[in-house]
């Protein structure tokens, strides 16, 4: 898979400055800087955007080994009504599925 992004793996870096001021810094493995992070209390975000090129790999290897069911969730509705009962304007499932397809798709267009 080809990839317009820096290329993972993005690594995570607190660092603790002389004067008690900690901030952290996304990096990729050869050192150049994807996020900075001022403040300690932006970890939380930190640690998402150094996951993000991981998390996109894995739905995009998710997709490719279902997209044989003509782009559609393995779980479509029609394929498993006859095992639940499933109301036909609502499948959780592939309201899941298609937010994966859309997440996807806004990382890489």
């Amino acid at each position: 898979m080809t990839t317009k992004h820096t290329p993972a793996p993005w690594i995570l870096k607190t660092r603790k400055w002389t004067n008690h001021d900690i901030d952290s810094v996304v990096e990729s493995e050869s050192g150049e800087q994807i996020a900075y992070f001022p403040n300690l209390k932006d970890k939380s975000n930190a640690k998402l955007i150094a996951a993000a090129p991981d998390l996109l790999e894995a739905l995009q290897l998710i997709f490719k080994h279902y997209d044989r069911n003509n782009g559609e969730s393995p779980h479509h509705c029609h394929l498993h009504k006859a095992h639940w009962d499933i109301d036909d304007a609502v499948c959780e499932v592939c309201a899941d599925w298609e937010k994966a397809r859309a997440a996807i798709a806004k990382a890489t267009q």
